[in-house]
């Protein structure tokens, strides 16, 4: 199947009882780049609702505020005071954190300048407000998924150790690369192996490299390789 460049939306459906925001109307914003001098503030602020920042969180922590690691820009909505309302990645992805209508409708405008935009990702209700906003320039071809919203909460049941599963090693890459691949092949349409194959293998050996924790590859002779990959760990209000 051929890349398309149309954006996939993944709206996220909460299956646990988790804190729902309701979207409001804020006046007087303002939207800026995130600096790296506003990098702790904007984790605090993240660190409210850490299920639901867990991506953003990670990305920020792992990557930072400027890297290419990112595949997008950092961005700050602030109120009047200073105070955040907002916090939102740009680029190959839009993920956003706010309850502020109007933060949304600034993210929306800004995701609509980026020809690099390839998933929107986000809780349903905000993701509904934020393609109707995106919208009112024009429509533009999509697709859109729904997922449950996972959280692991503690104690959890100790499972036996499956057999063959290990943390993966960089001379695994190229066939950790390539059940990456086929995954997102299947979910996406897209090889990422053909599309951006220097790109995609850098970002595989750096996960295996620098936070070996976030990727898991079994090996079995019958089935092939499989693997399972934790996007970030979510970290406690106090962490």
């Amino acid at each position: 199947m051929g890349y398309s460049s149309a954006p996939v939306i993944v709206e996220f459906h909460d299956c646990v009882e988790l804190s729902r925001v309701k979207v409001n109307t804020f006046e007087s914003l303002t939207v800026q780049l995130l600096t790296e001098e506003a990098k702790s503030e904007a984790l605090q602020f993240l660190a409210v609702r850490p299920a639901h920042t867990v991506l953003l969180d990670g990305f920020l922590r792992e990557n930072g505020v400027d890297s290419p690691f990112n595949r997008g820009k950092f961005y700050v909505c602030r109120d009047r005071q200073g105070g955040i309302r907002g916090i939102a990645l740009i680029g190959h992805y839009v993920l956003i954190e706010t309850s502020h209508n109007d933060a949304i409708k600034a993210f929306a405008r800004l995701a609509r300048t980026e020809p690099k935009l390839r998933l929107i990702m986000g809780e349903a209700h905000k993701i509904d407000c934020l393609w109707s906003h995106y919208l009112s320039e024009g429509s533009v071809p999509y697709s859109r998924e729904r997922e449950l919203l996972l959280e692991q909460r503690w104690p959890v049941e100790a499972l036996p150790d499956v057999p063959g599963l290990r943390l993966s090693r960089l001379e695994d890459l190229d066939l950790v690369a390539a059940a990456h691949a086929s995954v997102a092949a299947d979910e996406r349409g897209a090889n990422l192996l053909e599309v951006d194959p220097v790109g995609f293998v850098k970002r595989c050996a750096r996960r295996i490299s620098s936070s070996p924790r976030l990727t898991r590859v079994r090996f079995s002779p019958t089935s092939g390789t499989r693997s399972a990959t934790v996007a970030s760990a979510t970290r406690s209000r106090s962490s």
